[in-house]
């Protein structure tokens, strides 16, 4: 599965205890979701916008969660991927 962030917009001023953002991301090049951070320490939404949506938001948290943990060198721990998990590690790329 393949999953991209587009049009984000990043709010440097608004970031807090995380990155203020907003975006919109796409799973096999198909436009899924729209993702924000309010950039005050909370988690990432990820909103489906229909039923089609959701439904392959689903199956991207089932893929996701079948594959092996993911390794955050710089504090030393594994974590499971979830569709949050891949859009923050996005936004981090960008």
């Amino acid at each position: 599965m393949k999953f991209e962030l587009k049009t984000i917009k990043f709010i440097e001023e608004m970031s807090e205890e995380t990155n203020c953002f907003y975006g919109k991301l796409y799973i096999n090049k198909k436009f899924v979701a729209d993702v924000r951070n309010d950039g005050q320490g909370g988690c990432t939404c990820v909103q489906g916008f229909d039923k089609e949506s959701n439904e392959r938001l689903a199956e991207a948290e089932k893929y996701l969660s079948m594959q092996p943990k993911k390794k955050c060198e710089q504090f030393n721990f594994e974590y499971i991927r979830t569709v949050e998990s891949e859009v923050d590690d996005l936004f981090a790329d960008w």
